[in-house]
């Protein structure tokens, strides 16, 4: 395949893996780790007002290769999730929402998307948490700001969890 952008081109070469693994077996151990460790399949809801921050996460996730559906607020949500026509295995929501809190939106989204697992994001530490009724919070409690590498961590680590 070639494409070009004004004076720059390039040309792509597209092979069958197996082909590439059966003239180099050294690319055998490489290239499952490249195609088991992606997320194939897996849909995140990213919601978060701060338009910054949601497409930092976004852009994170999806860079990742996770599909990633965006909405800035839970009605938002409410509508991605009852237009979207697959399964969204994670929310990733700031935990203080116009009108409402991650934690209420993750309850309400799971009578959409049994199973749905949910990482709360906050500015404010977990012991302050108590303030917005979330003393019990069962979701994954995850501060800003972070990293990149601490968000695919974090997202790995719920996405395997058994819970």
């Amino acid at each position: 395949m070639r494409f070009s952008v004004g004076e720059t081109s390039a040309l792509i070469f597209l092979h069958q893996i197996g082909s590439m693994l059966n003239q180099n077996p050294n690319l055998a151990e490489f290239s499952s780790t490249l195609i088991l460790d992606r997320p194939l399949g897996t849909t995140i809801l990213v919601v978060e007002d701060e338009a910054f921050v949601r497409d930092a996460a976004c852009d994170v996730l999806e860079h990742e290769g996770y599909r990633v559906l965006r909405a800035r607020s839970a009605s938002e949500a409410h509508e991605v999730v009852r237009t979207f026509k697959g399964t969204i295995q994670l929310l990733l929501s700031d935990i203080v929402l116009p009108g409402t809190n991650g934690l209420a939106l993750a309850k309400a989204l799971r009578a959409d998307c049994p199973g749905l697992k949910a990482i709360l994001v906050s500015g404010y530490p977990r012991e302050e948490m108590l303030r917005f009724g979330l003393s019990d919070c069962p979701e994954s409690y995850f501060p800003k700001p972070f990293s990149s590498e601490a968000l695919i961590r974090k997202v790995k680590l719920i996405l395997e969890s058994d819970d």
